[in-house]
């Protein structure tokens, strides 16, 4: 997982397989990420290349933890395995997904 901040949105980039051991590694972090009041997330899944139900359940606390905050959350599938997840779960419309990254966004 690389993080960085950008005007105020932490664009994270998550790489490798979303399985169970990086749910379990992941959460800690980013449920700091997404502590904040009104919390402005990217979550970039360009590097991700296995993606399984312990990944969408960490997607789907993610945005739980940042609508209680008020805050914005978008995803950027980038990869049509990860797409195709999310639509064969029904979880698609759950989320506020991205074309690419914004060029304000870019590093």
């Amino acid at each position: 997982m690389r993080v960085r901040t950008v005007n105020d949105v932490s664009v994270i980039e998550l790489h490798g397989e979303l399985d169970l051991m990086a749910h379990a590694r992941l959460t800690p972090q980013i449920d700091l990420l997404t502590f904040a009041k009104s919390p402005s997330i990217v979550i970039d899944l360009g590097g991700v290349t296995f993606m399984d139900v312990h990944g969408l359940r960490l997607l789907l606390r993610t945005r739980i933890r940042v609508l209680e905050r008020r805050g914005t959350l978008h995803v950027l599938p980038d990869t049509h395995q990860v797409a195709r997840i999310l639509r064969l779960t029904g979880t698609k419309t759950d989320f506020c997904l991205l074309e690419n990254l914004p060029p304000h966004l870019t590093a």
